[in-house]
């Protein structure tokens, strides 16, 4: 590659914006404006995508950043509310269980009401059974 091919591109560049320029500063003094101020508005006019990336580069970053301190917090806070989801349904479950304890002793009050004869008697909730072979007569 020769040196002129490679000075090309920045050839075409330089001569892009000396027209550019050229062309606002003509412009800009048949409107009556000053040299100066034609100037800097073609520059700022030349200069505004650059820095619009720079802050489009600045905010994304400034965004992120600030989702990811968020994220952190999150996670914290999602872990505690686990802990207090898994403490209320352990409650839960009690309470459940409490509930049916008081169903089944109200059915056995009723049912003691209901016949007198289990007055002088005792009830209970049977819990297991004898599993030697003369407790059942059928075997």
């Amino acid at each position: 590659m020769t040196t002129f091919s490679r000075r090309l591109p920045w050839l075409l560049s330089l001569t892009l914006v000396f027209l550019f320029f050229t062309l606002c500063v003509s412009f800009g003094l048949q409107k009556g404006g000053s040299l100066v101020s034609i100037a800097e508005r073609a520059a700022l006019t030349m200069t505004y995508p650059i820095q619009k990336g720079i802050d489009l580069v600045f905010t994304t970053s400034t965004k992120l950043f600030d989702n990811y301190i968020n994220l952190i917090g999150v996670k914290e806070k999602n872990y505690q509310l686990g802990k207090d989801l898994a403490l209320m349904e352990h409650r839960l479950a009690q309470l459940e269980e409490t509930r049916l304890e008081n169903l089944r002793l109200h059915k056995l009050l009723n049912f003691k009401k209901q016949h007198d004869i289990l007055a002088q008697g005792i009830s209970a909730h049977v819990i297991g059974r004898q599993s030697d072979s003369l407790s059942y007569p059928d075997h």
